[in-house]
């Protein structure tokens, strides 16, 4: 993968990308004789992995995922910051991809009077996945970055955040200038907090109705009401509830007198609606029945992955509906 990142941006057939590639890895002291790239192909075309995306004519669903795509690529705006000491410096961003950023500090101006000075950023939220050791780097590459090292400015100071999708609140981080002047041993600092909102994908915000992965939810089960569960959690919660719990009345609404059938056998009586949202005690509570499932037994996931996958169907359907 070392040597694949270093040629991915050249516009190569990818055939004769990946013979540099072995070449490569053959002139390397650790995969010399050790590891071999095999290669084959059926290509009639020349393709190169810098080819543009051909689209073709777009439907509701891909407009919204598009809309959803551009809006999980906007970047904060380049900007300066200027200092008591009279140093001002730009803040600049870059995107890898659509969870990860890179941010940069560049001096721009500096009085004659400081001899030294260097600008980093630090103190980023628990959320985001940065290694203290990989930021604030001389060379993007230094930071683990090699897809936007050649359009990045140079002489700056690198820091690669990951896990964007993690991020709950606004980022938030400080920019820490140390700064010498001639004949004082002292080093000199000033820290400068700045507020870039919410970068890339955090901007979807995907953890909006992910349910609290430690709470036991069930429903249509003997001598456990389905409205006691919903009290009881003090998040947004996700109930998968079985495909037989069909609405009686007023379909969407979850009134708390209704209690579900102790008997499975009887789902007539039941009145839970296993493909609507609801509202109870003032959490939003999502639905969803698998097509074909005749399990009686409600199913809890825990994996992250599939309630974000829900969350943009929604979105998706949502958009197609309009």
């Amino acid at each position: 993968m070392k040597f694949l990142k270093d040629r991915l941006l050249e516009d190569k057939k990818i055939t004769v990308l990946l013979d540099e590639v072995a070449e490569d890895m053959g002139k390397c002291h650790l995969t010399k004789g050790k590891q071999a790239l095999e290669i084959r192909s059926s290509l009639s075309e020349k393709k190169a992995l810098t080819d543009p995306i051909q689209q073709t004519v777009s439907s509701a669903e891909s407009l919204a995922r598009n809309l959803q795509w551009a809006k999980a690529h906007e970047l904060p705006e380049s900007m300066y910051l200027e200092f008591k000491c009279g140093v001002q410096i730009q803040l600049g961003f870059a995107a890898e991809f659509s969870n990860v950023m890179i941010i940069y500090t560049r001096i721009v101006k500096k009085p004659p009077e400081i001899v030294v000075c260097r600008a980093y950023v630090t103190d980023f939220a628990l959320d985001l996945d940065v290694d203290p050791k990989e930021a604030n780097k001389g060379t993007p590459e230094e930071t683990g970055s090699y897809l936007v090292s050649k359009d990045l400015p140079k002489h700056c100071l690198y820091t690669r955040l990951s896990s964007l999708q993690k991020l709950r609140e606004h980022l938030i981080f400080t920019v820490c200038l140390h700064y010498e002047y001639p004949g004082i041993e002292d080093t000199m600092d000033e820290r400068k907090e700045v507020n870039v909102g919410k970068p890339l994908i955090a901007k979807l915000g995907l953890h909006h109705g992910l349910k609290n992965n430690n709470c036991l939810q069930t429903c249509c089960m003997a001598n456990n009401p389905f409205h006691n569960r919903i009290e009881s959690s003090p998040v947004a919660t996700k109930y998968y509830v079985p495909s037989h719990c069909q609405p009686n009345s007023c379909p969407g609404i979850y009134h708390p007198n209704h209690i579900c059938s102790d008997s499975i056998r009887q789902p007539e009586a039941c009145s839970c609606n296993g493909t609507s949202r609801i509202l109870a005690s003032k959490h939003e509570v999502r639905h969803y029945s698998p097509p074909g499932e005749n399990s009686n037994v409600p199913v809890e996931t825990t994996d992250d992955t599939v309630e974000l996958e829900f969350l943009l169907s929604d979105n998706l359907r949502f958009s197609k509906q309009q």
